[in-house]
């Protein structure tokens, strides 16, 4: 079961050597070795993610002091050769060089929504935006030596991981460049200014969509930013949550110094954002909720199924724990959803409200928008004993989706397939149809499971399963659903010499039933939202039958 596991660290804010840093620094270094001690997937790291303020206030010694006292230690205890995605935050820019810029493009940037167009035209520019980033050249100077592959000319980089066939891609994006410019001045003050950045910040449609279409051919996408998408300004935001919501999983970002795991669901997908806290702002917080904090995550490639190990300063026992305050254990899970088509993404997220860990292994598969299942009983007699022949017919329209492997399965009645009479046996179960053809179905060892895959294109929607099988005068039939599904309508003809009994399970939606008296026919339909695990049961018997309850081996046959 392969995982991807990272370390997140977040706003180190390195200035002059004091003995707190030192005290934390080595504190946080012996908790991260004993990392397997909390689960043994820990002990190999996939990379680590440094989410920005590396620096106090961007300047060249302070990055390498910052590196002998914490990064390069961390890299010797998690290897060498793990690669370290640093981004930059405010605290990286060096307030020392940040310099008057020419007239124009300060107006342009000073400028609200209505400079929006005018803004990303700057932007593109190589030239004038290597100038703009010249305050942070000592951060790109210091991520240039760990391995990021950063160009000034860009507000972003890059990176690709191939884990368990998986390709895991990495977005570094700077949001930091337009940090420190502004200054406000509270109302009715004539000394008192402070810089203010929430709101103003700029990254522009163009960098985030120039940087995701380099990795649209990731399995799953990751986004590192310092600032929450919550401090861009205010169209800009509105355009970033649709971006990174539409193709990013998982968002790691910085800044705020509070730990958290959140869900961010809008109108264009789902996307996990996952802050690191403060490895060291002070030793003791004046704000318990801004005690010192880091995380590692493991992520589940098979089931997407993620956990974050929070850590927290603990100033009463003087070292790091787990952060239980919000956590039991001070873990969390988070799940991530593929990113899907349009209309499979709106069934997807009514899904997800409603979801529970026990359908955390089908939300990722497509949904379906009908299941139609149609079930003909008859009579018939083989060699002077009553039988039922049962025709199915299970018709299935998917959302486009990636290409996957669906299941095809029966479970035939056991007292058919071990009857002493061969003719008997012979009519347990026959194929009729099967669109998109798979090849021939397979056969458990003792007869009583038939079952197979199609294999399913992108373009493939539409799937047809039809089979006669022979069952006993007492039996049921147990239909449950595989995935997430929109409508269902479920018929069954009965014969007229037997009695029928249903039952709803697993918390399957109110359904409508109705009786064509013409046909002798019951049907039911469903139009809410059903979930896998969820389904049908119906049950027969003889009309005169001497027996008074079904046959406890009587049949269960499932079918998706």
């Amino acid at each position: 079961m392969p995982h991807i596991n990272w370390l997140h660290l977040s706003d180190w804010h390195h200035k002059t050597p004091v003995y707190d840093r030192n005290v934390i620094a080595g504190k946080l270094i012996d908790d991260i070795k004993t990392r397997a001690d909390w689960d043994p997937k820990l002990e190999h790291i996939d990379f680590i993610a440094f989410t920005g303020d590396i620096s106090f206030s961007g300047e060249k010694e302070q990055f390498e002091l910052a590196h002998q006292q914490l990064i390069e230690p961390i890299r010797n205890i998690v290897g060498t050769a793990i690669p370290i995605y640093c981004i930059p935050g405010n605290h990286d820019i060096q307030r020392s060089a940040v310099s008057k810029i020419p007239a124009e493009w300060a107006g342009i940037l000073a400028g609200g929504t209505e400079k929006n167009s005018e803004v990303e035209d700057l932007l593109q520019d190589p030239a004038k935006l290597e100038i703009l980033n010249g305050p942070l050249k000592n951060f790109y100077q210091y991520a240039k030596e760990q391995g990021c592959k950063y160009d000034p000319r860009k507000l972003y980089f890059v990176e690709t991981i191939e884990k368990g066939g998986r390709k895991i891609g990495i977005a570094c994006l700077n949001t930091a460049w337009h940090s420190a410019r502004f200054a406000i001045q509270p109302v009715g003050s004539t000394t008192n200014t402070m810089i203010w950045d929430r709101g103003l910040l700029r990254l522009t449609e163009a960098q985030i969509s120039d940087a995701l279409k380099l990795l649209s051919n990731a399995d799953i996408t990751i986004a590192m930013m310092h600032h929450p998408l919550h401090w861009l300004e205010e169209t800009e935001q509105a355009k970033a949550e649709q971006i990174v919501g539409r193709h990013c999983h998982i968002v790691l970002h910085g800044h705020e110094h509070r730990p958290n795991m959140s869900r961010l669901s809008n109108a264009f997908g789902d996307t996990v954002s996952i802050p690191a806290g403060a490895c060291y702002n002070r030793r003791i917080p004046t704000d318990p909720r801004y005690s010192n904090a880091y995380n590692f995550c493991s992520l589940d490639l098979d089931s997407n199924v993620g956990t974050i190990f929070h850590r927290l300063w603990s100033e009463e026992n003087n070292e790091w724990r787990a952060d239980e305050r919000f956590w039991a254990k001070g873990r969390s899970l988070f799940f991530i959803q593929k990113k899907q088509a349009f209309e499979q993404q709106k069934t997807a997220r009514k899904a997800l409200n409603q979801l529970s860990k026990n359908y955390l292994a089908y939300a990722y598969k497509r949904s379906a928008i009908r299941h139609d299942v149609v079930m003909k009983h008859e009579a018939c007699i083989i060699d002077g004993q009553t039988f039922i022949k049962a025709r199915v017919r299970i018709r299935v329209e998917l959302h486009p989706g990636d290409r996957e492997q669906y299941p095809i399965r029966s479970l035939v009645n056991p007292r058919i397939v071990s009857h002493p009479n061969s003719n008997v046996r012979a009519a347990a179960h026959k194929p009729i149809k099967l669109v998109p053809n798979s090849g021939p179905l397979e056969w458990n060892d003792d007869g009583t499971r038939c079952e197979g895959y199609l294999d399913l294109s992108p373009k493939d929607q539409n799937i047809e399963y039809e089979f006669e099988m022979l069952e006993t005068t007492d039996g049921l039939y147990y239909f449950a659903l595989r995935r997430f599904t929109e409508q269902m309508k479920f018929t069954l003809i009965k014969d007229p010499k037997f009695d029928y009994e249903d039952l709803s399970f697993g918390g399957f939606p109110a359904k409508k039933r109705v009786t064509d008296e013409l046909f002798n026919a019951d049907i039911w339909e469903t139009y809410e939202l059903a979930m896998p695990n969820q389904g049908l049961l119906v049950q027969w018997y003889p009309k005169f039958s001497d027996a008074t309850s079904p046959a406890t081996n009587a049949s269960e046959n499932v079918a998706e």
